[in-house]
């Protein structure tokens, strides 16, 4: 008789993997069936099989840093980020980027959210550029990043659905300094 399990795998890389009759775990040493032979119940031929765990075939959005690192008080300036689709499939369909602006360099507090919708469908490896013009209120030191698939702080996943959803917002420097001048 066949038999067959559905497994998900915790990382990507090399696995491996073996069936066995008459046994509940790792640790169940003879099953419930009294056997002749209680040491040949898992596979034998090839006692473990290679399983190489890949990434899917899907989108995965990446939000480049945000630019430029200048602004004047009460003047708007344009930022721009370039948007990736890094993954194996096009989105499919179009989607919402964001812009965060905050003065904790870590986002930690006072974010305020600046959504721009209208991206385009990007194909596997493709790129657009997002832009988005804001004025901050204040001279000192902000910090800006990019979130590509975002409508704002709270959408976890967006509408996209992404091999690394984690991924979406400005990695190489998650909240870049900008310098605000009177």
């Amino acid at each position: 008789a066949n038999t067959s399990k559905s497994i998900t795998f915790s990382s990507l890389g090399a696995w491996y993997i073996r069936a066995c009759a008459d046994k509940s775990s790792a640790a169940d040493a003879n099953g419930s069936i009294v056997e002749i032979d209680e040491n040949n119940n898992c596979s034998m031929s090839t006692p473990w099989t290679l399983v190489t765990v890949t990434t899917p075939p899907s989108p995965d959005l990446v939000a480049g840093t945000p630019t430029p690192n200048g602004a004047t008080v009460g003047v708007a300036q344009t930022f721009t980020s370039t948007i990736t689709n890094s993954g194996a499939l096009s989105t499919g369909s179009g989607f919402t980027n964001l812009f965060q602006i905050s003065q904790s360099s870590t986002g930690a507090s006072g974010v305020t959210d600046y959504a721009v919708p209208g991206m385009s469908t990007l194909a596997s490896g493709g790129f657009a550029t997002t832009s988005k013009s804001i004025t901050f209120p204040s001279a000192g030191t902000w910090y800006i990043r990019t979130c590509a698939d975002k409508s704002n702080a709270f959408d976890a996943n967006g509408v996209i659905s992404e091999y690394l959803e984690g991924n979406n917002c400005s990695m190489s420097t998650p909240w870049t300094a900008v310098t605000v001048t009177d």
